[in-house]
């Protein structure tokens, strides 16, 4: 009888830390898991948190270069909106390059070398021009990535009216000139009001 019940004992004993393991086990992935959620939901509230101060930024690009064009040309015409585009596009993006940011302009045709569009840029870029010329709106064209040490932006620019003068299928003689002075390497022609023009790129270094 006492083997019985020592028996009956450690089968309970045995159950019971089967129980406990099982337990322990179940509550091991289901840890990680509300761990792996929590690094999720703060990669995201990081990355819309950049894509406003992007987004901030880009407006602020974008108003603040129209205008400039806008006095430029009506002061002197597109030859005089060229001059004042190569000192001023510069001068606005290093304003706005702070705090970690680095801001530019590319495309794939450039005006200037130095925009020239990384394998990543020019992949969205191909891909904004086909939504573009799907009917998609080019306020809805951006693109994010980021990594363990950046936080890559792009925002599609369309083709205005006003960028036909200097970068339409059509460019005056005298104003081509210009351009080509300004400008030896330019390859930024031959755009139309169906074309994304190129993209505002920002960079922001996660490492200061």
């Amino acid at each position: 009888m006492f083997i019985s019940k020592q028996h009956s004992k450690i089968k309970l004993l045995g159950l019971a830390m089967l129980a406990v393991g099982s337990t322990c086990y179940a509550q091991g992935p289901h840890s990680n898991v509300l761990e792996n959620e929590e690094v999720k939901s703060q990669a995201s509230d990081l990355n819309i948190k950049l894509e406003d101060e992007a987004k901030a930024k880009i407006a602020i690009f974008a108003r603040t270069l129209k205008q400039t064009l806008v006095s430029a040309m009506k002061a002197g015409g597109p030859e005089n909106g060229i001059k004042v585009c190569k000192e001023s596009a510069q001068k606005i993006a290093t304003t706005l390059s702070t705090d970690g940011w680095q801001m530019s302009r590319t495309s794939l045709k450039t005006r200037n070398p130095n925009n020239q569009a990384s394998d990543w840029e020019t992949a969205n870029l191909l891909q904004f021009d086909a939504q573009y010329k799907q009917g998609a709106a080019a306020n809805t064209l951006t693109a994010s990535l980021q990594t363990q040490d950046a936080f890559l932006y792009m925002k599609a620019i369309p083709t205005g009216p006003i960028c036909l003068s200097c970068h339409g299928v059509s460019i005056d003689k005298k104003l081509q000139q210009t351009i080509m002075t300004a400008y030896p390497e330019d390859s930024a022609s031959g755009f139309t009001l169906d074309d994304i023009r190129g993209a505002f790129s920002l960079v922001k270094s996660l490492n200061e």
